[in-house]
């Protein structure tokens, strides 16, 4: 059997959209660290030799 709650009141509705913006954050964070090793790779290969 599936049992799920509904949000009902506005308190529960705050905290939805609280563990939304926090898991959005986590998402982005881990873009952004996923991302990074390639940018300091393209800087060191590319950009430091013309400079």
């Amino acid at each position: 059997m599936n049992t799920m709650t509904i949000a009902s009141s506005p308190q529960s509705g705050a905290a939805l959209k609280r563990e939304l913006k926090a898991a959005e954050a986590r998402k982005r964070t881990m873009a952004l660290l996923l991302i990074a090793p390639l940018a300091i790779f393209l800087l060191l290969v590319f950009v430091v030799p013309i400079g």
